[in-house]
């Protein structure tokens, strides 16, 4: 029991990586007060009641703020008794607070807030810790709580929203700002009389507010339990649209005006679809009365789950005419839409215990999203386009030195660079993985399961195993291993494994053995092992056997003839690369147009991948190319164009550059001749033709940069950026001016704005590349201005990294891009882009002298940033010269 407050002590320190809540008090429920002042530079003032269990004794209480002006006088505390259904309540008197003081730390974006306090708190106890306190809102972002003038007809109006994920609910009250402190929440949100205030529960009520006039108050249903991230608000004069969803509950589609509104239909549609399909499939209620979809422009993020008011980009859900005629676009939509609605269950309902667990709401969340959009679309081939994507996309990013495991230790790792292509892309292929190698019944009961025992609660990957491998048949898994076991080296290990097939033709035996993509020796998969061959054909993804990770290879005979090929990890199922002999290679290659369609894409994707980093030979990757010729089908495409501008630069600066380059111009500009605007790579194709120099494709490009001169609309979105950088390219400096006065005239935070910004990097000209350079490294202090050049500095690295290295070894100029928040992005941008000695030995030195330059966090695994430079250069030094033969050899073969 609290008797005196005469030593109460508040302080704010800094909370780096390491740092995590001690856990001795545990938050039961939030009551909390939100008043926006629009007029005031959008400030906000609020007050917060905590309901709080002590789990041991403690003399302080330690919780997260972030930015927040706190009001001393108005600390509090009251002592409840210990059981909650009793209503008696003692409040503590205070005997002063001349010993109070508030300091802030300088922390990396976090903050503890620690209430230092006289005598201790008694373990078991309740308590009300009551705070007021002022803020201000991001102007400059969606992020935090934030405030942004939009347009109501035709005045200016203001909202104010939230978006906390992962760790910004600290900016609007002070919180246990941790995932696994859950708890109940009270809202109530002041706003001006004539707005209109939602929040994730439904209102019970609007009221005047009292001593302010023009303003009411709208009080909201308490949540259940639940994070702090998850947390959603809106204040505004957005009009809606609703329907009902198959349960009775509503929908209802938010935005910015009625006209916005007329094109709502399909997010109603989509969301109205997939809330009834997930909730037939995992067999559990969303217990949320309601659900919002709220369309905010130039939202940061495409889409942010917010229990009960799901917030999105308004471009992206919400299309218009010519938008909505893409099948592209409409694909997107539903993903993003159905992406949100899983966390429902995965993330709302059952939450990750830390960040580290993240991949389980993102990974699963991704997986789920295709299913429900490949079930709305059946005859688009959206599950497999989704697939190659996701697993080029997870495969690409998983092979650097710079890659991390799916599980990490969050309190040492910045928590927003999770959010990433590891966690959602490799997440969602090892969810695929799961699904293909033990079926998708399996899989789905399980989940059921893991859900229903875990709901409102906290939860890691291990419940998930466990519980799906009660469902498994005997046998399904290797003997004396558990699932968790042989998921903890997926899900704890950086990369993925290379299975090595090597075929004795003589004895009909085959030997596979492991090695992992990053070459490190840090122990091995359990690997599902699937095969058929050309006699068998049986392309069933049940594995054969298990591959441990400590045996040194696993023998076996096969049925194939020395001439016909086998074939592993049948339906891609696994979340590996194979990798063959060379006989096996050319058969495969062979008889490629007879291979199922997934069969194709792996065997096409993991040759030229392979190719790429140096562990299968390069003549094989170039005889492949030569395949696309007379590929029909789209989506082998996606690997090709991934590895087109990395096997480009093989032959930069040699005899055979242009006769190369023109060999993938003819290979390209016969698919890109057969594009149509429904066609799922048309993105891609665009992109690589028109930077390597695809005749038809930089016509087409100059053309639409005319028509958008003077009506931006002709431009499909994903086409955009492409256009532009073309027509820089292309251009003179008229050209270049011209577009700088276009990027400063767009709306900040609009894609439009980000496109012209980054094609403006696209130019050949000396002088206005120098010139964007120093733009770009213009001294900024807010995190705008970071944001801006990390895309220009993002965007000089991939056309032009000897620029940026020249200008960084300048010692001068590190200080001036000390502040940058993603510098190691930077760097790893540059180091992909490598190819030369002496590029590497200017990244060497860059990285050398920045040690004590720049003290940054970022740099803890500078020399990774080096070995992906180093890898790039010593792959052009192995590999340039047999790829000139190769291609002299097949100039002679053409002209005999």
């Amino acid at each position: 029991m609290l008797r005196s407050w005469s030593q109460l002590l508040l302080l704010l320190l800094p909370l780096g990586f390491a740092a995590r809540l001690p856990g001795t008090v545990v938050p039961e429920d939030y009551r909390i007060f939100l008043r926006p002042d629009f007029e005031d530079g959008c400030s906000f003032s609020g007050r917060v009641d905590i309901t709080l269990r002590a789990l041991n004794d403690t003399d302080d209480i330690i919780l997260h703020s972030k930015h927040l002006k706190i009001d001393e006088e108005s600390i509090s505390f009251l002592e409840l008794p210990s059981q909650p259904e009793q209503t008696d309540s003692t409040r503590m008197p205070r005997d002063g607070t001349e010993n109070i003081t508030v300091s802030e730390g300088h922390g990396e974006s976090r903050h503890l807030l620690r209430i230092g306090l006289p005598q201790t708190l008694q373990k078991g106890g309740r308590y009300v810790l009551s705070i007021a306190y002022n803020g201000t809102m991001n102007k400059a972002r969606s992020s935090g709580i934030y405030c942004r003038q939009y347009k109501h007809g035709n005045q200016t109006r203001w909202l104010m929203s939230a978006s906390f994920e992962p760790y910004l609910a600290r900016s609007a009250f002070p919180c246990f700002d941790e995932p696994g402190y859950k708890a109940k929440f009270s809202l109530k949100l002041g706003h001006p009389t004539d707005y209109i205030a939602i929040s994730n529960m439904p209102a019970i009520g609007v009221q005047p507010l009292e001593d302010q006039e023009g303003y009411s108050v709208t009080e909201f249903e308490t949540t259940p339990l639940m994070s702090t991230y998850l947390i959603g608000f809106l204040v505004s004069q957005f009009p809606s649209r609703s329907v009902k969803l198959s349960d009775e509950r509503p929908l209802t589609v938010w935005a910015s005006s009625e006209q916005k509104l007329q094109a709502a239909d399909l997010a109603l549609l989509y969301g109205r679809k997939h809330q009834q399909f997930f909730s037939e499939y995992f067999q559990l209620k969303d217990p949320m009365p309601k659900i919002d979809f709220l369309g905010i422009r130039h939202y940061q993020a495409g889409g942010l789950e917010n229990w009960g008011i799901i917030s999105f980009e308004e471009r992206l859900i919400i299309l218009d005419s010519p938008s909505r005629s893409r099948r592209a676009n409409r694909l997107r939509a539903s993903s993003l839409i159905a992406h949100e609605l899983v966390h429902i269950w995965f993330g709302n309902l059952v939450t990750p215990k830390y960040w580290d667990d993240i991949w389980l709401s993102e990974g699963f969340s991704s997986y789920f999203a295709t299913l429900a959009t490949n079930n709305m679309f059946p005859t688009t081939g959206y599950d497999i386009q989704s697939f190659v994507l996701s697993r080029l996309a997870a495969m690409s990013a998983d092979s650097l030195p710079t890659t991390h495991p799916l599980q990490v230790d969050a309190a040492s790792h910045p928590t927003g660079d999770l959010f990433d292509e590891i966690t959602y892309h490799k997440g969602e292929m090892i969810v695929r993985m799961l699904s293909m190698v033990f079926g998708e019944d399996k899989l789905k009961s399980a989940l059921q399961e893991y859900l229903e025992e875990h709901k409102y609660g906290l939860a890691s990957d291990t419940d998930i195993w466990n519980t799906l491998e009660k469902k498994l048949e005997p046998g399904s898994l290797p003997e004396g291993v558990s699932l968790a076991e042989i998921m903890e080296t997926w899900t704890r290990k950086a990369g993925y494994p290379i299975l090595i097939v090597n075929r004795n033709y003589t004895t009909s035996q085959v030997t596979v053995s492991q090695s992992s993509i990053l070459d490190r020796d840090d122990g091995g998969w359990w690997i599902p092992v699937s095969y058929t061959d050309a006699k068998q054909r049986n392309f069933s993804a049940t594995p054969k056997f298990w591959l441990s990770p400590k045996a040194t290879n696993y023998t076996f005979n096969t049925s194939a003839a020395p001439g016909e090929w086998i074939l592993f990890n049948t339906r891609a199922a696994g979340y590996y690369s194979a990798r063959y002999d060379m006989a096996n290679s050319f058969l495969l290659a062979d008889d490629l147009d007879r291979l199922p369609l997934l069969e194709r894409i792996q065997v096409l994707g993991d040759i030229l991948q392979l190719g790429y980093l140096g562990q299968s030979p390069i003549e094989l990757s170039l005889d492949l190319v030569l395949h696309f010729k007379a590929e029909l089908s789209p989506l082998p495409w996606f690997p090709l164009l991934e590895y087109v501008p990395k096997y480009v630069a093989l032959f930069r600066g040699t005899e055979g550059e242009h006769g190369f380059v023109n060999m993938f111009q003819g290979v390209l500009g016969n698919e890109f001749d057969r594009l149509t605007k429904d066609s799922p790579h048309t993105k891609q194709m665009f992109k690589v033709s028109c930077r390597i120099g695809v005749k038809n494709c930089t016509e087409m490009a100059l053309s639409m940069f005319e028509d958008w001169k003077t009506n931006s609309s002709k431009v499909p979105e994903e086409l955009r950026y492409s256009v532009l950088c073309t027509a820089v390219e292309k251009g003179n400096a008229s050209t270049w001016y011209y577009l700088e006065e276009k990027y400063q005239s767009l709306k900040d935070g609009c894609k439009e704005k980000k496109d012209v910004l980054k094609a403006l990097a696209c130019t050949s000209d000396t002088k206005l590349s120098n010139k964007y350079l120093n733009w770009a490294l213009e001294t900024k202090t807010s995190k705008k201005g970071t944001k801006k050049s990390d895309t220009m500095l993002k965007a000089i690295a991939e056309r032009d990294p000897s620029l940026l290295l020249s200008t960084f070894v300048n010692e001068s100029s590190l200080p001036r891009i000390s502040k940058s928040m993603r510098w190691k992005r930077i760097l790893e941008k540059v180091a992909l882009n490598v190819y030369n000695e002496e590029q590497l030995n200017q990244l060497k030195n860059l990285v050398e002298e920045s040690r004590e330059k720049l003290k940054s966090a970022d740099f803890t695994e500078r020399n990774k940033i080096v070995d992906i430079a180093t890898r790039n250069v010593e792959w052009v030094k192995g590999n340039q010269n047999k790829a000139v033969e190769w291609f002299n050899k097949l100039q002679r073969n053409q002209k005999a």
